[in-house]
């Protein structure tokens, strides 16, 4: 309800504490709803519900992967953001990688196959995240709560106070991306 006051689209995607049915039925609007694919001029997101159920780790089921392929396929001349909320790259944290998508090898594999594939995001980590992959960016995403410790080998917060990462994607394909936080005592 917060969000609708800005008349913005937004998109919700699953985490490890959702139940993406629930979302469905009470994030269904016409600007913030669960949709796990958007049309842009020059670009596409494409939404992958990673989560496992009692896990708190990811893993993307073969109707994802199938999903993936099919709206990839369908759309090669646009650039395109894939939103998942797991990391599918290591973070070098051992406690948050023991986490990470289970089958993350087959969505790199797949995911090289398709140069239109500018970026892949993740907010699982709470922390931030730049790295490239097969010339795709990894993002991962501070958390709007508590940050987790970057490489830390076991669970640690950090004192990083709330953030968001905004993303501006541009129609050749070029993505400028800034990291926000909250002032210490907001």
């Amino acid at each position: 309800a917060a969000l609708q006051k800005y008349q913005t689209r937004s998109i919700c995607l699953p985490g490890n504490h959702d139940d993406l049915s629930l979302m469905q039925q009470y994030i269904n609007s016409k600007t913030i709803n669960c949709n796990k694919h958007i049309l842009f001029p020059h670009w596409q997101t494409i939404c992958l519900n990673s989560k496992k159920t009692g896990s708190p780790g990811g893993y993307l089921a073969a109707n994802e992967f199938t999903f993936l392929t099919e709206t990839l396929s369908r759309y090669p001349e646009l650039n395109t953001l894939v939103a998942i909320h797991h990391h599918c790259i290591p973070t070098q944290s051992l406690w948050m990688d023991s986490m990470m998508i289970e089958n993350n090898d087959e969505l790199l594999n797949l995911l090289k196959q398709y140069p239109q594939v500018k970026a892949i995001t993740g907010g699982h980590i709470h922390q931030e995240l730049e790295m490239q992959s097969n010339n795709q960016l990894i993002l991962g995403m501070p958390s709007t709560c508590f940050q987790f410790k970057p490489l830390s080998t076991e669970y640690a917060l950090d004192d990083k106070t709330p953030g968001y990462r905004v993303l501006l994607l541009y129609p050749e394909g070029e993505i400028k991306t800034h990291i926000y936080h909250l002032p210490e005592n907001a």
